[in-house]
């Protein structure tokens, strides 16, 4: 079993790769492991080079069985989308690690060092399934999403852009159904569940949590 977590921000033109990556390495050093560095230092701060993207590897600043990096996009001719985030994955066998920690500490730590528009938590082969379908509705991250999952952080923007809500409509309408919401920064954070959950109750979930917020899921049926 395999889980990823994944965050996306949105980069300025204004703030460079170094010192977006100064600010998250701080926050990462003040994370013990094997979620953070602890305390130890990190990677260096890439340099794009040629390229439009920069990526630097974390996996030997975390523990044993956590595997991650961080990707920044190239400070010139940002555009509107998802293509054009700054994003951290981190892999990792939710059997092996403490799970409940993850999601309940450290999650919203890195909410609060990266001021994502999106994140969450979940098994890496949900999206491979999701992707033939998702590709089709939803063109731009940051203008929608295919599938809430059980661990979620949607941005103020992404809550109007997908549900046309804000935030804190999102936390009143899904407290009942969710094991913790509650406002964030400037979006909301649901844990539905931090139990470790296979796809069928995750998506037993995602339509849940649609439902709920009176919108159809993007791929249903009318």
């Amino acid at each position: 079993m395999k889980y990823e977590l994944m965050i996306r921000s949105i980069p300025t033109a204004e703030i460079g790769i170094p010192e977006t990556h100064a600010r998250i390495v701080s926050a990462m050093n003040s994370i013990s492991p094997p979620w953070g560095f602890g305390g130890c230092g990190g990677p260096p701060a890439p340099n794009c080079g040629r390229e439009l993207l920069a990526e630097s590897r974390l996996s030997k600043h975390l523990g044993p069985g956590v595997r991650g990096s961080i990707v920044y996009s190239f400070r010139a001719g940002l555009r509107d989308a998802g293509m054009s985030d700054d994003f951290m994955k981190i892999e990792f066998n939710p059997t092996r690690q403490d799970y409940q920690a993850l999601v309940q500490e450290v999650f919203p730590k890195y909410i609060h060092a990266f001021s994502p528009y999106s994140a969450f938590v979940g098994d890496a082969d949900w999206g491979l399934a999701d992707w033939p379908e998702e590709k089709k509705c939803v063109t731009n991250s940051r203008y929608g999403i295919y599938r809430i999952y059980p661990v979620h952080f949607l941005g103020n923007v992404l809550c109007q852009r997908t549900f046309q809500k804000m935030p804190g409509d999102l936390v009143t309408v899904l407290s009942r159904d969710c094991e913790h919401v509650e406002l964030m920064g400037e979006g909301a954070l649901i844990i539905q569940t931090s139990r470790i959950v296979g796809k069928a109750e995750a998506d037993a979930i995602n339509e849940l949590l649609w439902n709920r917020l009176g919108r159809q899921r993007p791929g249903s049926a009318s």
